[in-house]
Protein backbone atom coordinates (compact mmCIF):
# COMPACT_ATOMS: atom_id res chain seq x y z
CA UNK A 1 0.00 0.00 0.00
CA UNK A 2 1.14 3.44 -0.99
CA UNK A 3 1.11 6.58 1.43
CA UNK A 4 0.20 10.22 -0.26
CA UNK A 5 2.41 11.54 2.35
CA UNK A 6 6.06 12.28 1.71
CA UNK A 7 8.34 9.27 2.92
CA UNK A 8 11.62 9.82 3.12
CA UNK A 9 14.37 7.01 3.09
CA UNK A 10 18.37 7.69 4.21
CA UNK A 11 20.43 5.83 2.07
CA UNK A 12 24.52 5.21 3.09
CA UNK A 13 25.56 4.26 -0.31
CA UNK A 14 24.87 4.39 -3.98
CA UNK A 15 24.97 1.16 -4.93
CA UNK A 16 22.15 0.67 -2.64
CA UNK A 17 19.58 3.10 -4.28
CA UNK A 18 16.60 1.66 -5.76
CA UNK A 19 15.84 1.18 -9.00
CA UNK A 20 13.54 3.33 -9.17
CA UNK A 21 15.75 6.28 -8.17
CA UNK A 22 18.37 5.27 -11.52
CA UNK A 23 14.86 5.13 -13.43
CA UNK A 24 14.31 8.74 -12.56
CA UNK A 25 17.65 10.00 -13.19
CA UNK A 26 17.82 7.86 -16.63
CA UNK A 27 14.27 9.45 -18.00
CA UNK A 28 15.43 12.99 -16.48
CA UNK A 29 18.91 12.69 -17.54
CA UNK A 30 19.54 16.72 -18.42
CA UNK A 31 18.20 17.48 -15.17
CA UNK A 32 19.90 14.77 -12.88
CA UNK A 33 22.92 15.47 -14.76
CA UNK A 34 25.00 16.26 -11.38
CA UNK A 35 23.29 14.21 -9.07
CA UNK A 36 23.02 11.34 -11.48
CA UNK A 37 26.97 11.15 -12.40
CA UNK A 38 28.58 11.92 -9.45
CA UNK A 39 26.02 8.60 -7.73
CA UNK A 40 27.65 6.45 -10.97
CA UNK A 41 31.08 7.31 -9.58
CA UNK A 42 30.39 6.67 -6.11
CA UNK A 43 28.97 3.76 -6.87
CA UNK A 44 31.99 1.92 -9.01
CA UNK A 45 34.13 3.92 -5.94
CA UNK A 46 32.30 1.79 -3.19
CA UNK A 47 33.20 -1.34 -5.12
CA UNK A 48 36.98 -0.61 -5.26
CA UNK A 49 37.31 1.03 -1.63
CA UNK A 50 39.64 -0.84 0.28
CA UNK A 51 42.11 -0.24 3.70
CA UNK A 52 44.34 1.88 1.68
CA UNK A 53 41.57 3.74 -0.13
CA UNK A 54 38.55 3.80 2.38
CA UNK A 55 34.66 4.60 1.09
CA UNK A 56 33.92 8.21 0.62
CA UNK A 57 31.13 9.21 2.90
CA UNK A 58 27.73 9.26 0.82
CA UNK A 59 23.76 9.76 1.91
CA UNK A 60 21.41 10.27 -0.14
CA UNK A 61 17.29 11.03 1.11
CA UNK A 62 15.02 10.07 -1.27
CA UNK A 63 11.54 11.17 -0.71
CA UNK A 64 8.57 9.31 -2.24
CA UNK A 65 4.73 10.02 -2.33
CA UNK A 66 2.03 7.04 -3.67
CA UNK A 67 5.50 5.05 -4.45
CA UNK A 68 6.91 7.80 -6.80
CA UNK A 69 10.16 9.24 -6.55
CA UNK A 70 9.29 13.28 -5.86
CA UNK A 71 13.37 14.53 -4.95
CA UNK A 72 16.64 12.97 -3.92
CA UNK A 73 18.52 15.08 -1.71
CA UNK A 74 22.63 14.00 -1.75
CA UNK A 75 25.82 14.47 0.46
CA UNK A 76 28.45 13.15 -1.43
CA UNK A 77 32.44 13.87 -1.16
CA UNK A 78 34.47 14.33 -4.39
CA UNK A 79 38.22 14.06 -5.15
CA UNK A 80 38.74 17.08 -2.90
CA UNK A 81 36.90 17.37 -0.52
CA UNK A 82 32.80 17.11 0.25
CA UNK A 83 30.31 18.73 -2.82
CA UNK A 84 27.87 21.08 -1.74
CA UNK A 85 24.13 19.65 -1.43
CA UNK A 86 22.97 18.71 -4.57
CA UNK A 87 18.83 18.41 -4.90
CA UNK A 88 17.39 16.89 -7.91
CA UNK A 89 13.17 16.80 -8.55
CA UNK A 90 10.83 15.26 -10.44
CA UNK A 91 9.52 17.44 -13.06
CA UNK A 92 6.04 16.55 -12.42
CA UNK A 93 5.88 16.68 -8.88
CA UNK A 94 4.34 20.66 -7.58
CA UNK A 95 6.57 22.70 -5.29
CA UNK A 96 4.35 22.36 -2.35
CA UNK A 97 4.76 18.54 -2.28
CA UNK A 98 8.65 19.53 -2.31
CA UNK A 99 8.05 21.97 0.99
CA UNK A 100 6.37 19.31 2.52
CA UNK A 101 8.89 16.68 1.87
CA UNK A 102 11.92 19.16 2.99
CA UNK A 103 10.11 19.43 6.40
CA UNK A 104 10.10 15.96 6.84
CA UNK A 105 13.84 15.53 5.24
CA UNK A 106 15.14 18.25 7.40
CA UNK A 107 14.06 16.85 10.70
CA UNK A 108 16.11 13.53 9.77
CA UNK A 109 19.16 15.47 8.64
CA UNK A 110 19.76 17.15 11.77
CA UNK A 111 18.78 14.28 13.43
CA UNK A 112 22.09 12.68 11.74
CA UNK A 113 23.54 15.87 12.90
CA UNK A 114 24.40 17.08 9.53
CA UNK A 115 24.59 21.01 10.13
CA UNK A 116 28.15 21.36 9.40
CA UNK A 117 28.27 19.40 6.92
CA UNK A 118 25.23 21.50 4.74
CA UNK A 119 27.65 24.00 3.54
CA UNK A 120 25.85 25.03 0.40
CA UNK A 121 22.70 24.25 -1.48
CA UNK A 122 22.55 23.32 -5.48
CA UNK A 123 19.76 22.92 -7.10
CA UNK A 124 17.12 24.47 -9.61
CA UNK A 125 16.50 27.89 -8.34
CA UNK A 126 13.14 27.50 -7.00
CA UNK A 127 13.84 24.53 -5.57
CA UNK A 128 17.13 25.48 -3.58
CA UNK A 129 15.54 28.96 -2.26
CA UNK A 130 12.80 25.93 -0.96
CA UNK A 131 14.99 24.01 0.99
CA UNK A 132 17.17 27.17 2.42
CA UNK A 133 14.08 28.40 3.37
CA UNK A 134 13.45 25.47 5.60
CA UNK A 135 17.02 25.20 6.26
CA UNK A 136 17.26 27.97 7.98
CA UNK A 137 13.77 28.29 10.16
CA UNK A 138 14.81 24.69 11.51
CA UNK A 139 18.42 25.11 12.00
CA UNK A 140 18.88 28.62 12.76
CA UNK A 141 21.95 28.56 10.60
CA UNK A 142 21.19 31.33 7.73
CA UNK A 143 22.28 31.86 4.01
CA UNK A 144 25.36 34.04 2.97
CA UNK A 145 24.08 37.13 1.66
CA UNK A 146 25.54 36.45 -2.13
CA UNK A 147 24.53 33.62 -3.65
CA UNK A 148 27.96 31.33 -4.64
CA UNK A 149 26.50 30.58 -8.17
CA UNK A 150 23.36 32.32 -10.12
CA UNK A 151 23.31 30.00 -13.18
CA UNK A 152 21.73 28.46 -16.25
CA UNK A 153 21.67 24.95 -17.51
CA UNK A 154 22.46 24.88 -21.15
CA UNK A 155 21.78 22.00 -23.21
CA UNK A 156 23.70 20.94 -26.59
CA UNK A 157 22.35 18.25 -28.82
CA UNK A 158 23.35 19.09 -31.99
CA UNK A 159 26.77 21.76 -32.38
CA UNK A 160 26.04 23.91 -35.45
CA UNK A 161 27.38 23.04 -38.86
CA UNK A 162 30.04 25.33 -39.30
CA UNK A 163 33.17 25.46 -36.86
CA UNK A 164 33.51 28.72 -35.04
CA UNK A 165 36.05 30.79 -36.85
CA UNK A 166 39.14 31.87 -34.80
CA UNK A 167 40.99 35.65 -35.18
CA UNK A 168 43.87 37.55 -34.43
CA UNK A 169 43.48 40.73 -31.64
CA UNK A 170 44.70 44.09 -32.24
CA UNK A 171 48.01 44.17 -31.73
CA UNK A 172 48.85 40.51 -32.05
CA UNK A 173 50.21 38.05 -34.11
CA UNK A 174 48.65 35.45 -35.78
CA UNK A 175 49.09 31.96 -34.41
CA UNK A 176 48.60 28.34 -35.24
CA UNK A 177 46.73 25.53 -33.03
CA UNK A 178 46.05 22.07 -32.37
CA UNK A 179 43.48 20.33 -29.92
CA UNK A 180 44.00 17.00 -28.79
CA UNK A 181 43.32 15.44 -24.75
CA UNK A 182 45.87 16.69 -21.93
CA UNK A 183 48.12 13.87 -20.99
CA UNK A 184 50.57 13.93 -18.09
CA UNK A 185 53.28 16.48 -19.20
CA UNK A 186 50.53 19.03 -19.21
CA UNK A 187 49.69 18.86 -15.23
CA UNK A 188 51.78 21.46 -14.35
CA UNK A 189 50.02 24.44 -16.97
CA UNK A 190 47.05 22.74 -16.17
CA UNK A 191 47.51 23.33 -12.55
CA UNK A 192 48.27 27.23 -12.86
CA UNK A 193 45.23 27.53 -15.16
CA UNK A 194 42.87 25.85 -12.64
CA UNK A 195 44.03 27.94 -10.21
CA UNK A 196 43.63 31.10 -12.10
CA UNK A 197 40.06 30.15 -13.14
CA UNK A 198 39.17 29.58 -9.22
CA UNK A 199 40.30 32.95 -8.14
CA UNK A 200 36.50 34.10 -9.57
CA UNK A 201 34.55 31.15 -8.48
CA UNK A 202 34.96 32.11 -4.47
CA UNK A 203 34.75 30.47 -2.25
CA UNK A 204 35.66 27.78 -3.89
CA UNK A 205 39.75 29.01 -4.13
CA UNK A 206 42.19 26.75 -5.01
CA UNK A 207 46.28 27.15 -3.90
CA UNK A 208 48.73 25.93 -5.96
CA UNK A 209 49.17 22.49 -4.39
CA UNK A 210 44.81 21.87 -4.68
CA UNK A 211 44.95 23.42 -8.08
CA UNK A 212 47.73 20.87 -9.22
CA UNK A 213 45.59 18.12 -7.05
CA UNK A 214 42.92 19.03 -8.98
CA UNK A 215 44.87 19.37 -12.38
CA UNK A 216 46.34 15.27 -11.88
CA UNK A 217 42.57 14.41 -11.28
CA UNK A 218 41.32 15.94 -14.42
CA UNK A 219 44.52 14.51 -16.75
CA UNK A 220 44.74 11.39 -15.12
CA UNK A 221 41.12 10.75 -15.66
CA UNK A 222 41.29 11.68 -19.19
CA UNK A 223 38.72 14.30 -18.26
CA UNK A 224 40.43 17.08 -19.72
CA UNK A 225 40.89 18.63 -23.76
CA UNK A 226 42.82 21.67 -24.59
CA UNK A 227 43.93 23.48 -27.18
CA UNK A 228 47.42 24.40 -27.70
CA UNK A 229 48.75 27.83 -30.33
CA UNK A 230 52.28 28.88 -31.15
CA UNK A 231 53.07 31.67 -32.81
CA UNK A 232 55.83 32.10 -35.77
CA UNK A 233 57.31 28.51 -35.11
CA UNK A 234 57.50 29.13 -31.29
CA UNK A 235 56.92 25.89 -29.05
CA UNK A 236 53.16 25.09 -28.25
CA UNK A 237 51.32 26.72 -25.00
CA UNK A 238 48.24 25.63 -23.61
CA UNK A 239 45.83 28.24 -24.44
CA UNK A 240 42.48 26.49 -23.52
CA UNK A 241 41.32 24.09 -21.50
CA UNK A 242 37.62 22.08 -21.32
CA UNK A 243 36.72 19.45 -19.18
CA UNK A 244 34.52 17.20 -19.38
CA UNK A 245 33.83 15.47 -15.40
CA UNK A 246 30.27 14.55 -15.27
CA UNK A 247 29.38 11.47 -17.28
CA UNK A 248 25.78 9.16 -17.88
CA UNK A 249 25.30 6.63 -20.68
CA UNK A 250 22.99 9.87 -22.33
CA UNK A 251 24.67 13.34 -21.33
CA UNK A 252 28.19 14.96 -20.62
CA UNK A 253 28.18 18.25 -19.29
CA UNK A 254 31.23 20.60 -19.70
CA UNK A 255 32.15 21.14 -16.47
CA UNK A 256 35.47 24.49 -16.91
CA UNK A 257 36.05 26.27 -19.59
CA UNK A 258 39.30 28.39 -19.79
CA UNK A 259 41.47 30.63 -21.72
CA UNK A 260 44.78 31.57 -20.73
CA UNK A 261 44.82 35.43 -20.42
CA UNK A 262 47.59 35.71 -23.02
CA UNK A 263 45.61 33.66 -25.73
CA UNK A 264 42.04 35.63 -25.25
CA UNK A 265 40.17 37.45 -27.74
CA UNK A 266 40.92 34.86 -30.21
CA UNK A 267 37.75 32.65 -30.28
CA UNK A 268 40.01 29.36 -29.01
CA UNK A 269 37.10 28.96 -26.08
CA UNK A 270 33.97 28.46 -28.70
CA UNK A 271 36.42 26.42 -31.13
CA UNK A 272 37.18 23.53 -28.29
CA UNK A 273 33.86 23.89 -26.88
CA UNK A 274 32.64 22.73 -30.26
CA UNK A 275 34.86 19.99 -31.13
CA UNK A 276 34.61 18.71 -27.77
CA UNK A 277 31.06 18.66 -28.42
CA UNK A 278 31.60 16.98 -31.91
CA UNK A 279 33.65 14.52 -30.40
CA UNK A 280 30.80 13.42 -27.40
CA UNK A 281 28.04 13.37 -29.58
CA UNK A 282 29.44 11.49 -32.85
CA UNK A 283 32.26 9.70 -31.47
CA UNK A 284 30.79 8.98 -27.70
CA UNK A 285 27.28 8.80 -28.62
CA UNK A 286 25.84 10.97 -26.25
CA UNK A 287 22.78 12.25 -26.62
CA UNK A 288 23.30 15.89 -25.09
CA UNK A 289 25.87 17.96 -23.92
CA UNK A 290 25.37 20.11 -20.71
CA UNK A 291 27.10 22.89 -18.99
CA UNK A 292 26.38 25.95 -16.24
CA UNK A 293 26.82 29.21 -17.34
CA UNK A 294 26.84 32.30 -14.95
CA UNK A 295 23.57 34.47 -15.50
CA UNK A 296 25.89 37.55 -15.89
CA UNK A 297 28.32 36.14 -18.03
CA UNK A 298 27.08 37.47 -21.51
CA UNK A 299 30.00 37.07 -22.71
CA UNK A 300 29.98 33.20 -22.09
CA UNK A 301 26.54 32.57 -23.44
CA UNK A 302 27.29 34.32 -26.53
CA UNK A 303 30.36 31.80 -26.90
CA UNK A 304 27.95 28.57 -26.35
CA UNK A 305 25.60 29.97 -28.32
CA UNK A 306 27.22 29.81 -31.32
CA UNK A 307 28.33 26.18 -30.39
CA UNK A 308 24.76 25.39 -30.48
CA UNK A 309 23.72 25.81 -26.96
CA UNK A 310 20.46 26.84 -25.45
CA UNK A 311 19.29 28.04 -22.08
CA UNK A 312 16.97 25.57 -20.36
CA UNK A 313 16.26 26.92 -16.67
CA UNK A 314 17.79 28.49 -13.88
CA UNK A 315 19.51 27.34 -11.13
CA UNK A 316 20.39 28.44 -8.35
CA UNK A 317 24.03 27.70 -4.85
CA UNK A 318 23.48 29.29 -1.92
CA UNK A 319 25.90 29.06 0.97
CA UNK A 320 25.36 28.87 4.57
CA UNK A 321 27.10 31.04 7.45
CA UNK A 322 30.77 30.03 6.80
CA UNK A 323 31.25 30.31 10.82
CA UNK A 324 28.66 27.42 11.37
CA UNK A 325 29.89 25.27 8.46
CA UNK A 326 33.37 22.93 6.89
CA UNK A 327 33.32 24.36 3.47
CA UNK A 328 33.89 21.83 0.78
CA UNK A 329 34.86 22.30 -2.67
CA UNK A 330 33.51 21.85 -6.20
Amino acid sequence: MTSSVPIISMVLSANTLKEDVWKAWENDPENANIIYAYALKAAIAECSSSADKPKKSNIFFVCRTSGNVDFVLACMDGPLGPYPVFIYTSPSVSLDTIRSGFESLVTMMIDQRLQKRVFAVFSAEAITKCFVQVWTDRTGIKPVEKPYYEALLSTCEKPQDQEPKTKTPDGKKPASHNIRPATEKDIETVGRLCEIFAKDSAPYTLDDTRAAQEATYLVKESKLWILEANVDGDSPQIACIVAVTRDTPSVSAITKVFTDPDWQQRGYAALLVHRVCKELLSIEKKKSIVLYVGHKLEYARKVYSKVGFNDVSRWLEVGFDREKVTLGYW
